[in-house]
């Protein structure tokens, strides 16, 4: 082979391996770029979500026992490992966060089996019980209908993700649309707790009663947030 051919072979060749690794490169920065993208949806929602708390702690008048103390914190429990974002973003604002003179408290939870021994679902009950917020996904709320003793707690504020769950044993639900917060309030259910919130509040609330229509919102929006 004449050197002119085999420079040019050997050149071609050169050509067409860096073109090869560019197109890897924006594979992999496409790639990335995506799931980039994917994190700072959840991100964004778990921020918004966690201000929207951190605000209604503000707004929340709980009986005075269920405080040991007057400087006893505001416990607030997140259900389940569906969302990790929330419950790690609120644990990482809450050295910040001050809500009625207390500081705020993060406690996670899950589910016990609803075969589990009475004794142990006795027991993970009561622990949730002593939450003053109790957040459940919607990839939850059907769920936690199996345990109605958690519904029975005085001085527990039920915080869902729907509509749905507001109009069955949640007293408040949050769903997002384009970006803002919509809130559903269930007086009923808020008073059943022994609990109250502010007329400023209220007035930025969609009340709702108890019924059966909203059953499955739950597992609807469930379904949606699994396809994102």
């Amino acid at each position: 082979m004449k050197d002119g051919k085999r420079i040019q072979l050997i050149h071609g060749k050169t050509l067409w391996r860096t073109a090869l690794a560019l197109l890897c490169a924006v594979v992999c920065a496409c790639a990335a770029g995506r799931a980039v993208a994917r994190e700072s949806a959840a991100e964004r929602e778990a921020k918004l979500r966690a201000g929207f708390l951190y605000h209604l702690a503000k707004l929340v008048t709980w009986e005075k026992d269920r405080f040991t103390d007057d400087k006893a914190p505001i416990i607030v429990g997140f259900l389940g490992d569906a969302m990790p974002e929330l419950p790690d973003y609120f644990e990482s604002q809450a050295p910040s966060y001050k809500a009625q003179n207390r500081d705020m408290l993060v406690r996670r939870f899950k589910l016990p089996a609803p075969d589990a021994d009475k004794a142990v679902i006795q027991k993970r009950i009561g622990e949730i019980q002593r939450c003053h917020i109790l957040y459940v996904p919607r990839e939850l709320e059907r769920d936690i209908q199996k345990f109605p003793g958690l519904f029975n707690a005085r001085g527990t504020l039920i915080v869902g993700e729907t509509r749905g769950f507001a109009e069955k044993q949640g007293m408040i639900g949050l769903e997002i649309v384009k970006g803002r917060i919509v809130i559903f309030v269930n007086r009923g259910n808020l008073k059943r707790g022994q609990l109250a919130v502010s007329a400023q509040f209220l007035q930025h609330a969609i009340q709702v009663d108890s019924k059966s229509e909203g059953a499955g919102t739950g597992q609807k929006n469930s379904q949606e947030r699994q396809k994102h």
